[in-house]
C-alpha cells in the first residue's frame, strides 16, 4: 500500500478535531475561492498518516479511517460557524495523542526540516524555517520519516506498525 503523509496545523479547532478524531475544512473561503490547503483534503486516503500540529508542537499522529467526504461543518465545531463556510470536507482519523510532544517552535530541527522540504511544492516551513499558515499541507516521505524517528526517541509509535 503506497502511504501518504500530511501535516495539519490545528491550534484553535485542536480540541474538537482530537476529541472527535476528525479533520475538516471549508471547500471555499469567505470569497468564495478555494485554498490549496484545504483542497489537499481530497488527496488523503485510508491509511495515510497525518501529523497534528498545535501551540509549537506535534502533538499527535494519525492515521487515515477512511478517504475525504464531502461534509458541512460539524456540529462539534458550531462555534467556528461565523468564520467559514457551512460546506466542507471532513476526514475520520484515529488520533495517538504524544506522551512527549516534538517541540518544533524556536528553531529546532530547522535545518533538517528546511533540507528534507526544500523539493516540497507547498511546505508547512517557510524559509526561516517557521510554520506557514494554512491547514493541511502533503509531506514527501523523506521529511515524513525524519519526524517519526525524531518522535519514536521519545513515544511508543508502534501504532504505525
Amino acid at each position: 500500500m503506497f502511504l501518504r503523509y500530511f501535516w495539519v496545523n490545528q491550534n484553535k479547532t485542536y480540541n474538537i478535531e482530537s476529541e472527535f478524531e476528525f479533520l475538516w475544512a471549508p471547500i471555499f473561503n469567505k470569497r468564495n475561492h478555494r485554498e490549496f490547503h484545504w483542497e489537499n483534503m481530497l488527496n488523503i486516503r485510508k491509511g495515510d498518516i497525518i501529523f497534528h500540529y498545535s501551540n509549537g508542537r506535534i502533538c499527535d499522529i494519525s492515521v487515515a479511517k477512511d478517504s475525504c467526504y464531502e461534509c458541512n461543518l460539524p456540529k462539534e465545531m458550531h462555534d467556528f460557524s461565523n468564520e467559514w463556510e457551512k460546506e466542507g470536507r471532513r476526514v475520520d482519523s484515529k488520533y495517538h495523542t504524544l506522551n512527549k510532544p516534538m517541540y518544533i517552535k524556536d528553531g529546532a530541527y530547522t535545518d533538517d526540516i528546511l533540507e528534507l522540504s526544500r523539493t516540497l511544492n507547498h511546505s508547512p516551513f517557510n524559509r526561516n524555517g517557521k510554520v506557514n499558515q494554512g491547514y493541511l499541507f502533503q509531506l514527501n516521505e523523506e521529511l515524513a520519516k525524519y519526524l517519526l524517528k525524531k518522535i519514536a526517541e521519545n513515544n511508543d509509535l508502534s501504532f504505525l506498525d
